[in-house]
């Protein structure tokens, strides 16, 4: 199906999202314990236990040849006594490179974690999930299709020592999916997407005048594909400039690898931060290289 074709080809939708903001992404998509904060509702929902303050992240993408436009926003908040949360919403639809089929899926996700002690902490994320797809010539296999379903994710995060963080997180560990086909035979039917594995680490080394290193592994196994991932992020004092270097290696495929590099800028006062991300990705998957860019605003 063409449905499945699509999700394959770009690596996202049906939860298995090929990665959110531009921060994370330039570090290999290795997020499940760095960076803490609002994209932790999607990497590892633990995460969002470690962050302070309140957190709204923008992401956008318009990427493979104009084949895939995704949009996502999310908003986090710190520890406020029953755990920090948070909500994100997300859409993932067809761009213009074909007239005769149109193509939209979104989520929604609500995730909550505690921290049980000052080394570690536990999260869950619950998520919906719609999606409408449409052919607008006569004598398509099928002029629409629809789905809906939710998932559940499970995550925890460990600081082994100061500065070292590992974790890992459980995701679609319960995820069915219900199409429905208007054809001659009103076709309905279901499937349960398998779980997949996330674990990750990250060290961060502090250097003289608030300048810092952070460096981390990633690996993950699922529907679609497995792949180890890794990053640097080299950051000046205050945070104001950032360096990022990321790749990521596909397990199952030989000789395919990506890199990616990104720069981030911070700017902040006594009571809020304002952070932009770029991030380019080269040659990314079969359908060219992808631009990635995101925007945070902590109070």
């Amino acid at each position: 199906m063409i449905l499945m074709l699509l999700c394959a080809a770009s690596n996202q939708g049906m939860f298995a999202i090929a990665g959110l903001d531009a921060r994370s992404i330039a570090l290999g998509n290795a997020g499940v314990v760095y960076p803490f904060g609002a994209v932790s509702a999607y990497y590892n929902p633990a995460g969002v236990a470690w962050m302070k303050g309140k957190e709204v992240l923008l992401f956008g993408n318009h990427a493979f040849g104009g084949i895939a436009r995704t949009l996502w926003g999310v908003y986090a908040q710190e520890d406020q006594g029953y755990g920090a949360m948070a909500f994100s919403i997300y859409n993932l639809s067809t761009g213009a490179f074909d007239t005769t089929f149109t193509h939209s899926e979104t989520f929604l996700s609500y995730s909550i974690a505690k921290k049980f002690s000052k080394v570690f902490s536990g999260g869950l994320t619950v998520k919906g999930y719609f999606l409408n797809q449409n052919y607008t010539y006569s004598g398509a296999p099928f002029e629409n299709v629809s789905a809906n379903g939710f998932g559940l994710d499970i995550g925890c995060v460990y600081r082994a020592m100061p500065g070292l963080f590992v974790g890992g997180s459980l995701r679609d560990i319960y995820s069915p999916i219900f199409f429905s086909i208007p054809d001659s035979a009103n076709t309905h039917y279901s499937q349960v997407l398998p779980w997949k594995l996330m674990l990750g680490g990250a060290y961060i080394y502090p250097f003289p005048n608030h300048m810092r290193l952070s460096g981390m592994l990633h690996l993950e196994t699922g529907m679609y594909t497995r792949y180890l991932g890794g990053g640097v992020e080299f950051s000046l004092p205050k945070n104001v400039l950032s360096l990022r270097l990321g790749f990521r290696k596909f397990l199952e495929e030989e000789g395919r690898a990506e890199l990616r590099a990104g720069v981030g800028f911070v700017f902040s006062g006594k009571t809020y931060l304002l952070g932009f991300d770029y991030t380019y990705v080269f040659d990314a998957n079969v359908l060219g290289a992808c631009n990635v860019a995101s925007f945070r605003v902590r109070f």
